[in-house]
């Protein structure tokens, strides 16, 4: 018995597979009227219904108008059930139907992923968007293929987290956090991405696949390639075929292998010769198109392959006839109609582009800025531009909120309170839609839409934000595609686009387009301090500090260039610009001074100011930076509790292990860790490098180096370069080589750490002052470069350790004997029998 009571039995051949949410008299109907029924409610697991399926004639399924085909019918809200039966049982005869459906069911029942391939026009988003109407709950994401290889994570990652509802996370950390969500929930979720760009390179489609074995994927693409699984979709069948060409050709079907769109667009002229390609076939309809409707075709080739809310296409294009024009691209399969917008089919924009060109993009970006304007939260700030187009864009922009940057790089992945401000406007809880059916369908459906039984929302936002956020995602999309095309409006079309990828947790993409923005001359104060933000998230301390001085004396601007100079080790100079006159109130603000005052190594003058601001709603940023402080302050045990509370965080999970592995073995912690949370967990990882340290304590130092250099691999393919525990974990590695005394080596490794640790942990903290003191070392003992800068390095930690609170004894005495080593003649050095000790200290 299945979940509805349906007897399963994988030998039986039904009639009708029925699947839809509520169907008890369709099916009480179906039966009366003497066909067999397979009821199967929309897949809450994946190999539920397997066979059935395969086994049925017919599927009848909720479906969206226009996306059903002969044998994939759709329940129609104003159908009565004994014409429902009717049309049922005149399609139910021959073989099984859907074969498509069949073959992608029992790949996806089999693996993860499964990639729909198949040519411009075939079907393969029609296919797919058949099957997620069986799948119950749907993230969908795309369409990319107009995308450039290089830009398909960022924007994967944006529709992600817009599909989803959630906001603020980098792309790691969200599709972690999205799985431990569904297997929390016990949920089976079916991940749509949508016409993949081909050329990607080698394993970026593996990195869309979700860590979640209770979440499929199922890809569409025109010719992108992967090791996995791949169905191909073919063309129509000859009687299909024929039906749809309406006249006895079957060789001309033969000829154009069953093409939907070439089939679909011959049929209408039927003068002179056929054409056998699908371009050719467009291209005869095209020229006998009326003039409104062939505009209206041609704004996709200057706007993305997505939705088109109607008010923007009629302020693009000529009002006379719209309606006309939107009826007339319908009924010839060159468009369709999804809620309030309007989806180009993307093989009919590529030929009516060739065929009569580009229309001019001013018009069509100034309806979109209108729209942006609409689709934006109250209160947003003006970038002060002066054009009225974008005086009206820069009022829809999410870019200028009153916060600095993130409390550390590492910090990128987590929620701040600017990225959860912006998010507010730029995330939804997707709605219905899809695609006509596949004889001529239209392959580019919105990105982020629900299809099948309805779902409440499960992301962080209210279902009112997140339809906001789902128009403004599509709007978004037409901004990038018309930002290379329109230079007038080209600086207010980037600015929205770079404030949403800052809000989702992506800097390194916001600080791409901050810097076209900043290259056009037409940068305002606002564009300066949101170059300096993403810069300052990205590590580009620098580059951040100048932009923000550049902001004409903007208060978010003296915070953002106070943090820079603090990620340079500068505090005096951070402190006259900033921290000395500045008194926070909010909880962002206290969370930034109080990540100042632990850069200075007075981690309880920071928890001291971040507890007022611990009741109610407190970000993931503020949480971790109060575990922090607390763990810099000795407080292990408070800390560990305090980053417990912190979901799917790396920085969290270090700060529990760290306090775990004060009191516990590492090697046993890194056991159990192992059993308990996985091999590649930040917690088992933390654990690695602690046991391969040991393993230097004990004399062992080549089998320490194999060890941390596979740990090293794995922190930096699963955390990535930029974070934390791979700081350690090479600074550990350097330990080893001096042991082996390869210290040319080690300093090559220290030198690619120094900054970052200033930057993350502060210049007294114990971790930065061992680097620095062991990189002095490794310059003068391996006689790289001037003897100066080792020693200047060595002296600057010595003086740093003598007067930083919580500095270990050991790590003093190291420091202290580092200044002496450091300054005696080279033939002396190597003859020093304590110079072990030296490099490796023993409280």
């Amino acid at each position: 018995m299945n979940a509805t009571g349906t007897p399963v039995e994988a030998a039986a051949r039904f009639d009708v597979f029925l699947c839809s949410a509520a169907a008890d008299e369709v099916e009480k109907a179906l039966r009366a009227g003497g066909l067999r029924v397979f009821r199967g409610n929309p897949f809450d697991d994946f190999d539920r219904g397997a066979a059935e399926l395969a086994a049925s004639r017919v599927l009848l399924a909720d479906l969206p108008p226009g996306l059903g085909t002969e044998k994939v019918l759709a329940i129609r809200p104003d159908e009565s059930l004994p014409e429902l039966v009717e049309r049922v049982r005149a399609a139910a005869f021959g073989n099984p139907g859907f074969p498509l459906l069949r073959t992608i069911h029992a790949e996806l029942v089999a693996r993860r992923a499964v990639l729909v391939r198949g040519p411009a026009g075939i079907g393969k988003t029609t296919v797919a968007e058949q099957y997620a109407c069986l799948a119950g709950r749907v993230w969908r994401t795309g369409p990319f293929g107009h995308l450039d290889p290089d830009d398909f994570l960022p924007q994967f990652h944006l529709a992600l987290a817009t599909a989803a509802g959630t906001s603020g996370l980098a792309l790691a950390r969200l599709r972690k956090r999205l799985a431990s969500r569904v297997d929390a929930a016990g949920e089976r979720v079916l991940l749509l991405v949508d016409d993949v760009p081909a050329g990607l390179p080698p394993g970026v489609l593996n990195g869309v696949v979700l860590p979640s074995d209770r979440i499929r994927t199922l890809l569409t693409s025109r010719a992108a390639r992967w090791p996995g699984a791949t169905v191909e979709v073919p063309g129509l069948a000859l009687e299909e075929g024929l039906r749809l060409l309406g006249m006895p050709d079957a060789s001309f079907v033969a000829r154009c292998d069953g093409h939907p769109m070439t089939l679909r667009a011959t049929a209408r002229h039927r003068a002179g010769a056929a054409p056998d390609t699908a371009p050719h076939a467009i291209r005869e309809v095209l020229v006998r198109m009326s003039h409104p409707a062939r505009e209206l075709l041609r704004l996709g080739t200057v706007l993305a392959p997505a939705p088109i809310p109607l008010a923007v296409a009629r302020a693009a294009s000529d009002d006379t006839g719209f309606e006309a024009a939107v009826e007339e691209l319908v009924s010839l399969g060159f468009a369709a109609s999804v809620g309030e917008g309007l989806r180009l089919q993307g093989l009919a924009v590529e030929v009516a582009g060739g065929e009569f060109g580009e229309p001019a993009a001013e018009r069509v970006a100034e309806a979109v800025l209108d729209a942006l304007t609409d689709s934006a939260a109250p209160g947003r700030a003006d970038p002060g531009e002066s054009r009225p187009a974008q005086d009206r864009a820069a009022d829809a922009l999410p870019h200028e909120p009153a916060h600095g940057a993130p409390p550390d790089r590492a910090d990128a992945t987590q929620d701040s309170p600017a990225q959860d401000r912006a998010a507010d406007a730029l995330h939804h809880e997707p709605a219905g839609g899809a695609s006509p059916g596949r004889a001529g369908a239209a392959e580019d459906p919105s990105a982020g839409v629900w299809i099948g039984r309805p779902r409440p929302p499960a992301g962080d936002l209210p279902p009112s934000a997140h339809d906001t956020a789902a128009r403004r995602h599509l709007l978004l999309h037409h901004a990038r595609a018309l930002a290379d095309r329109c230079p007038t409006h080209r600086v207010a079309l980037l600015r929205p686009l770079a404030a949403a990828h800052e809000a989702h947790g992506d800097p390194a993409t916001a600080g791409e387009i901050h810097a076209a923005i900043l290259s056009t001359g037409e940068a305002t104060s606002a564009d300066f301090t949101a170059a300096a933000r993403v810069e300052l998230a990205c590590g580009f301390d620098a580059e951040a500090l100048g932009h923000a001085r550049q902001a004409l004396g903007s208060p978010e601007a003296a915070v953002i260039a106070a943090q820079a100079l603090d990620s340079q080790g500068d505090y005096a100079e951070a402190d006259r610009t900033f921290w000395a006159t500045h008194r926070p109130t909010s909880g962002e603000e206290r969370c930034r001074a109080a990540k100042a005052r632990r850069l200075r190594g007075r981690p309880r003058e920071a928890i001291a100011l971040l507890e007022p601001a611990l009741s109610g709603s407190v970000s993931d940023a503020l949480t971790l930076e109060y575990a922090r402080n607390l763990f810099q302050d000795g407080q292990h045990q408070r800390a560990r509790d305090v980053a417990a509370g912190i979901e799917d965080c790396p920085d969290a999970e270090l700060i529990q292990a760290d306090a775990d592995l004060v009191h516990r073995d590492a090697a046993d912690l890194e056991k159990t860790y192992a059993h308990r949370y996985g091999v590649e967990s930040p917690r088992t990882l933390t654990a690695s490098v602690h046991t391969g340290r040991a393993l230097l304590a004990r004399g062992r130092p080549r089998e320490a180096l194999a060890a941390l250099a596979e740990t090293e691999r794995t922190v930096r393919r699963v955390l990535g370069d930029e974070h934390r525990l791979h700081h350690r974990v090479r600074h550990a590695m350097g330990l080893a080589h001096a042991r082996l005394r390869a210290f040319d080596r080690q300093a090559e490794l220290l030198e690619t750490i120094r900054e970052p640790q200033l930057r993350m942990l502060g210049r007294t903290h114990p971790e930065t002052l061992e680097t620095q003191l062991d990189l002095g070392l490794a310059l003068a003992l391996g006689g790289r470069g001037p003897l100066g800068r080792a020693t200047g390095l060595v002296d600057d930690a010595a003086r740093d350790a003598e007067t930083a609170p919580g500095i270990s004894p050991g790590l003093s005495a190291k420091a202290r004997a580092a200044k002496q080593v450091v300054r005696l003649p080279e033939p002396f050095v190597s003859a020093l029998h304590a110079l072990e000790l030296l490099v490796w200290p023993r409280d």
